[in-house]
C-alpha cells in the first residue's frame, strides 16, 4: 500500500539555501532519529526537488515559497509515501553553515 501525503510550512528563515523533509516515528525528530525523504534546494534561480528515499514516488512541488531571503512564505508539497506504518513528517531549514532543529507535523499519518 501506498499514501499521498501533502505537507506545508511558513518559512521563518531569511538564509536558507535548503529544506530538508523528514519521516519519523514521533514527534521528537532529529536526523539520527528520522528519515532524510528528500529535499528542495535553492539554484540561485527556483527551488529544486530532489528524493532521497527510494520509498517515495512523485514528489510535487505545488508552491516553492519564493526566494531565499524573504520570510513568512508558504513551501508545499506532495509526494507518495509507500512505507507502512504511522509517521509524522519535518522539515529543516539549512544553508552552508549549519540547519535548523527539524519541525515536526502534529499530527500522524498512518499507513496501511
Amino acid at each position: 500500500m501506498s499514501k499521498q501525503v501533502k505537507l506545508s510550512w511558513k518559512d521563518e528563515a531569511n538564509n536558507e539555501t535548503i529544506h530538508r523533509i523528514y519521516r519519523g516515528s514521533s514527534l521528537l525528530m532529529t536526523p539520527a532519529t528520522s528519515t532524510l525523504i528528500a529535499e528542495l534546494e535553492w539554484d540561485g534561480t527556483t527551488w529544486n526537488e530532489t528524493i532521497i528515499d527510494t520509498n517515495i514516488n512523485t514528489l510535487n512541488k505545488i508552491a516553492d515559497g519564493g526566494d531565499p531571503v524573504t520570510t513568512g512564505q508558504t513551501f508545499e508539497i506532495d509526494f507518495v509515501d509507500t512505507i507502512l506504518g504511522e509517521h509524522y513528517y519535518g522539515v529543516s531549514a539549512g544553508n552552508a553553515v549549519a540547519d535548523s532543529d527539524i519541525v515536526a507535523s502534529s499530527s500522524s499519518i498512518l499507513i496501511d
